[in-house]
């Protein structure tokens, strides 16, 4: 299995897309996490992540974290800046449950470019939004929608390629393998540029804002994956979340 470190191909599901795989947390596997301790491992790179605040591994019995809407949150290991800053071409996805209606749900950095960030998540205006580049209207890149499935397990996907000729095609989004449409877009370039200092699990540094509610596994490509590749992946899982 490309990508996978030796020894613990069987801790990945074999029907995820692993070509491009940088980064994977997975909660229900014990060499990601192993039941005990403040101490989350990418399963790729051998990357880390160390609980801040309370963070704890859930008892849903579907493997995940839990962060109480407080300051909760998972802090990852600055070696996997490598390989997602500065790169033209980009996929996140995460599954996740919103602990009740229009919480706070996210994956965020910060960047040495004043207010820069890449995150994802739901906006307490009860809005989905996936963005990178730099702040607010002027240089961002972001698409956002009604999100309405508050409550309850979804995947959650978004697409980057600096290479298409403009924003509006720069970033795509996905919820349950399928992009829905309806996007609304705004920011008019969209580059994903400056050296990213820091990532975390459910907190974005800039907005103070900090997750409420489950995440299970989170995985990370440098590159795109096309819509049938994300669909095979939440295909992959979906049982396993009762979907």
């Amino acid at each position: 299995m490309a990508g996978v470190r030796a020894g613990i191909s069987g801790q990945v599901n074999n029907n995820i897309v692993t070509d491009g795989l940088v980064f994977y947390i997975d909660p229900a596997y014990k060499i990601s996490y192993p039941r005990s301790g403040t101490t989350t491992t990418d399963i790729i790179n051998n990357l880390s992540g160390t609980f801040q605040n309370g963070t704890i591994f859930s008892t849903d019995g579907v493997g995940s974290f839990y962060y109480g809407g407080g300051d909760e949150y998972v802090s990852l290991s600055t070696d996997l800046l490598t390989h997602i800053s500065n790169v033209e071409t980009l996929t996140i996805c995460q599954w996740a449950k919103p602990a009740a209606s229009n919480d706070f749900m996210t994956l965020g950095h910060v960047d040495t470019h004043p207010y820069a960030r890449q995150n994802y998540g739901t906006w307490n205006s009860g809005n989905i939004i996936y963005n990178i580049g730099t702040t607010g209207n002027t240089t961002g890149c972001a698409i956002y929608k009604a999100y309405t499935n508050w409550d309850n397990w979804s995947y959650w996907c978004c697409t980057y390629d600096k290479n298409q000729g403009s924003f509006a095609d720069r970033l795509k989004g996905y919820i349950d393998g399928v992009d829905p449409g309806s996007w609304i877009e705004y920011g008019n370039s969209g580059y994903n540029t400056g050296t990213i200092t820091n990532f975390d699990l459910g907190y974005v540094g800039q907005y103070g804002a900090y997750s409420n509610g489950y995440q299970g596994p989170v995985q990370i490509y440098n590159r795109v994956l096309s819509a049938a590749e994300i669909k095979q992946n939440y295909q992959a899982q979906k049982e396993r979340f009762g979907l």
